[in-house]
């Protein structure tokens, strides 16, 4: 069924009508791109037009990608088409270099929407291209929801923030054993794997969150009806940062609050790269390195007692 509803989508999309042309394409729904040495091992998951719902996965080593791309083109006898992409996998040891080939390969490609999500991984093998992607979006939900740790981001998104911050923050994955979120990582200017409290720190700062859960003293507290306003003026950034808590012990309020104050004011301090430095240049045209922060935290309290919330 799959293979039907695409091979109409292509279709209308193109339109053409005859059969023969869409079987000269080769439809990919995911690709990896790691570097060794001077290479670049291109990793792409190509559906099958063979059978339905099945996919294959072909790997290449060129010098660079496009020369990969036109390789495995080539061996197939196929156009290799990108508009129903839907996962970008890189590899953790990528470079500003690297960054700029793999940018500019997927804006010059005429097939490719850039919507597809992106995220960065320690080791790149088949085990990972055979993940359903709807898995990865689902973790990366989830991980936002509960920990507050890394939003779904696309190539687009990526692109956008290098552009007008020379920083991105890419969801950052773990493969081992099993497959974990661990948080963000920050490209092109900065390449550095944040920790889960730096993580949670800016999807905070950039109002991400909605609804999330913290883990103090063994205890965990679910906040919700989140929302960040920031104020910047004069080389001052304020961070206000509110939230709902509903449970039985007011005290926990103030420790929240503490604990938010402390991550948020602890992450700015450490890291006044260039995010923070172009976001008060968008706003006040003024790149001057003498940045300040104030942040602000409130939790509005409500007691919890049987399943009723009293003010």
């Amino acid at each position: 069924m799959k293979k039907i509803y695409l091979i109409i989508f292509i279709t209308l999309l193109t339109g053409c009508t005859n059969y023969n042309d869409i079987s000269n394409i080769a439809v990919v729904s995911s690709i990896g791109i790691s570097v060794n040495g001077n290479n670049y091992n291109v990793y792409v998951k190509v559906l099958s037009s063979n059978q339905e719902n099945e996919e294959n996965i072909y790997t290449k080593t060129c010098t660079s990608i496009d020369e990969c791309f036109n390789e495995l083109s080539s061996e197939l006898m196929k156009k290799l088409y990108l508009t129903h992409m839907d996962l970008l996998i890189l590899s953790n040891n990528l470079s500003k270099e690297n960054y700029n080939q793999i940018f500019n390969f997927f804006l010059n490609e005429k097939s490719s929407r850039g919507s597809f999500t992106t995220i960065i991984i320690e080791h790149i093998d088949n085990k990972i291209l055979e993940t359903n992607t709807t898995d990865i979006k689902n973790m990366l939900s989830l991980s936002l929801s509960t920990n507050g740790l890394t939003k779904d981001v696309t190539l687009t998104d990526i692109i956008k923030d290098i552009l007008n911050y020379k920083i991105s923050y890419i969801p950052f994955i773990e493969n081992k054993n099993t497959i974990t979120v661990k948080g963000y990582k920050t490209i092109y200017d900065e390449n550095k794997i944040l920790t889960s409290e730096e993580s949670l720190a800016i999807n905070i700062i950039k109002n991400n969150i909605k609804t999330f859960q913290i883990m103090l003293d063994k205890n965990v507290y679910k906040l919700e009806q989140c929302y960040t306003i920031n104020k910047i003026h004069n080389n001052n950034i304020e961070i206000n940062f509110y939230c709902k808590y509903y449970g039985n012990n007011k005290s926990d309020k103030n420790n929240l609050e503490n604990y938010l104050t402390k991550i948020i004011t602890s992450f700015t301090q450490n890291n006044k790269n260039n995010y923070f430095k172009y976001l008060l240049y968008k706003y006040e045209k003024n790149n001057n390195d003498d940045i300040k922060y104030k942040v602000n935290i409130d939790i509005d309290y409500k007691q919890n007692i049987g399943g009723e919330i009293f003010e």
